[in-house]
């Protein structure tokens, strides 16, 4: 369901790193002791430092140090967030969409805010990505993805009164997070439209609460009904794995593809993957490449580049042949990128206006 966070470098960092460096922030936190608080400081660091949400572990952490009753650590914890907040906050620039944010007409924007925050939380149960089809559906589809949202807020509400943070402090306190992290993007993200809530770049935090909270039940429930209601357990994790993959396979794939036809078009002509800033991502990749920071993947060029320009001709693309005449010599590598080959070729009985060979 998140798989755009695989495509997405900004959205991998955020919900990759950041999540992952928060988790590790308070399950540290949780088992007490100078050495795991020193341990959970420098995770939340990475974490704020990693992502602007990550700095919403340093508030959770308060919460579990209050619970503690560690006055000393406390204090410490409460000077470093300052500092940290006061360090990422210096100089910085507001994009246009985070400082044009509408503090006008409060009751409409708490609506916004409220049913943008519902239908993410329960965003992860649209398994098979019925939102982005167009359909009549969508408006009842949206209203049974706020009732779920509202029901696994509802089921946090009574983890609360169950005092579940007395039980297992490091599952509660991650969702207190994940929940912190819905309601910021509810208040900057609303204004863009409910529909935003279900992109998937975003969707990670909705399957981490859904995870969680099924973790959380089957840990407050009797043994004995574990063990009854176990099988019912396991079928639906399985079909929520497989209807997940199954709704997403088309866009994955398509994303997929359309990443490698920007890289191999890259490799190409070095202009063409980032058009907005094609310096700077020549320089990117191209060192990236050289150090081996990054690997691509093997392109066939042909593959990508062909099939949309022949879109426009009348004959079909030519399949694999033995029946070609060349006299092509291969020169030393010029770049990491590509080998270069000089000379020519063509396919016996194809016109070469209408044919390519790579």
């Amino acid at each position: 369901q998140y798989h755009l966070t695989v495509f997405w470098a900004t959205a991998s960092l955020i919900y990759l790193c950041a999540l992952f460096f928060s988790f590790l922030s308070v399950y540290f936190l949780a088992k007490s002791g100078t050495k795991y608080f020193f341990i959970s400081l420098i995770f939340a660091l990475l974490s704020a430092f990693t992502g602007g949400n990550g700095m919403i572990v340093f508030f959770v952490g308060l919460f579990i140090l209050l619970l503690q009753k560690h006055k000393k650590f406390l204090f410490l914890w409460l000077i470093i967030m300052l500092i940290t907040i006061s360090i990422y906050f210096y100089g910085y620039v507001m994009t246009k969409s985070a400082s044009a944010i509408d503090i006008g007409d409060w009751f409409t924007k708490l609506f916004k805010i409220t049913g943008y925050f519902f239908v993410y939380i329960g965003s992860s149960t649209d398994l098979l990505n019925t939102m982005s089809v167009a359909n009549r559906l969508k408006p009842l589809s949206l209203f049974a993805l706020f009732l779920v949202g509202l029901i696994m807020f509802l089921y946090f509400v009574f983890l609360i009164k169950k005092e579940y943070y007395k039980k297992n402090q490091v599952m509660f306190f991650f969702l207190v997070f994940l929940f912190l992290c819905s309601i910021a993007l509810a208040v900057f993200r609303s204004k863009y439209g409910i529909s935003q809530s279900l992109h998937s770049r975003y969707r990670m935090i909705p399957v981490l609460i859904l995870a969680l909270s099924y973790m959380s039940l089957v840990e407050i429930l009797p043994k004995k009904n574990i063990t009854k209601y176990f099988p019912a357990f396991l079928v639906f994790s399985v079909l929520f794995n497989i209807l997940s993959y199954y709704g997403n396979y088309g866009e994955i794939v398509y994303h997929y593809k359309k990443s490698l036809f920007g890289l191999s078009e890259w490799m190409y002509n070095k202009k063409d993957y980032l058009k907005l800033v094609p310096e700077r991502t020549n320089i990117i990749l191209t060192k990236a490449i050289e150090n081996k920071y990054y690997i691509p993947p093997e392109i066939n060029y042909f593959e990508f580049t062909s099939k949309r320009a022949l879109l426009q001709l009348p004959l079909p693309l030519p399949g694999e042949t033995n029946n070609i005449v060349s006299n092509i010599e291969i020169e030393k590598d010029t770049s990491p990128l590509m080998i270069e080959l000089n000379g020519w070729a063509f396919i016996k009985g194809v016109d070469s206006k209408h044919c390519r060979i790579c």
